[in-house]
């Protein structure tokens, strides 16, 4: 789901369920839509309502050797509560790295929130 936040330029992406390579792409493609309509800006992808995350190292190192889609001057947190989500966004954080693709991993949606220097933000749900 893309939410988004407009005083602070926010783009949500909350992903819930079981994860696999091929949801994940869909996430990418929904924000890549979003910021060729509307340009870049800030994200938080948040993995807190995932119950399984059957998504390849593989696809994470294709991920990685990619250019980012959010510029490295822009906010990109990825919130990854559960050990096996955290161990892969480092991995994606490691691999990514000579490419820009720089994150900030936090445990907690809240901790997210405070990252970006949010204060009741008011995401609202849209369409890509």
């Amino acid at each position: 789901m893309l939410q988004y936040e407009r005083r602070h330029h926010i783009l949500l992406v909350s992903f819930e369920g079981v994860v696999t390579d091929e949801i994940l792409k869909e996430g990418y493609q929904h924000m890549r839509r979003w910021f060729a309509a509307h340009g870049p800006c800030g994200n938080i992808s948040d993995f807190t309502a995932v119950t399984d995350f059957k998504v390849t190292g593989r696809f994470i190192r294709y991920l990685a050797s990619n250019t980012p889609l959010v510029p490295g001057d822009l906010l990109r947190v990825i919130v990854a509560p559960r050990d096996d989500v955290y161990g892969m966004v480092r991995m994606f954080e490691m691999q990514g790295a000579d490419m820009g693709n720089r994150v900030d991993i936090v445990r907690s949606f809240g901790d997210a929130l405070a990252l970006a220097g949010l204060v009741n933000p008011s995401f609202a749900v849209v369409n890509d």
